[in-house]
This record gives structure tokens, C-alpha cells and sequence, in this order.
């Protein structure tokens, strides 16, 4: 499955959204993502922001997750969930996410 948000015709391009979906036969789902929101700051703006005091670059994260948006404008979604793994009822997924502008990264399992 190919799914790609495309922005209003003339309108300077704000957010898009890439992914990419397979299912195993053996139930294991890896999904990938490409997210880009252009009202984040660039890469020069993003670097200076993190050269202010941490109150403001606090205040910027915090705004970016209350307003649900991500806070740099370009990041790499990775999903894997494996149903049935090794035995029947055992349920594994995991999610990594790599930002590319400022080279954070998170991972969580379960």
C-alpha cells in the first residue's frame, strides 16, 4: 500500500506525508514513512534556535507538541508488528523515528 498527501494546487507545499507498507505471510507488518512539514524551521533556522537559552528551544518543543506538529521538517518513521510471533498470542511491535535535521532518535518496543 502507497499512500502520498498532496498539497492544494498553487499553494506553496506545507506538509506531505510518504509511506510504504508489506505484510509477511508469517504476519510480520514493516511499515516506513516520510514525513516533511515545510513550516518547520530549516536546518540554519533549526541550528540557531538551538544555540539560544533552553527556555526558548523548551518553549518551541513544547509548542510543537501541543500543536501536534513536528517540530523539524524532515523525519523517518519506521513500524514493525509481528503478530503471532513464535507462539500464538504473543504480540511484538516496535517504532524507531530518525530526525533529520537535528539527528535525534527514539525507539520504543513492546
Amino acid at each position: 500500500m502507497y499512500t502520498r498527501r498532496q498539497p492544494t494546487r498553487g499553494r506553496k507545499k506545507k506538509n506531505c506525508q510518504q509511506h510504504a507498507t508489506h505484510t509477511t505471510r508469517h504476519k510480520l507488518t514493516l511499515t516506513a514513512e516520510l514525513h516533511y512539514n515545510g513550516a518547520a524551521p530549516g536546518r540554519s533556522t533549526w541550528q540557531a534556535l538551538r544555540g539560544e537559552p533552553l527556555p526558548a528551544y523548551l518553549q518551541y518543543r513544547a509548542w510543537s507538541l501541543q500543536a501536534l506538529e513536528p517540530p523539524t521538517r524532515w523525519a523517518l518513521f519506521f513500524h514493525a508488528t509481528w503478530k503471532d510471533a513464535l507462539m500464538p498470542g504473543l504480540d511484538l511491535s516496535s517504532l524507531w523515528h530518525l530526525d533529520r535535521v537535528d539527528a535525534s532518535r527514539r525507539h520504543a518496543a513492546s
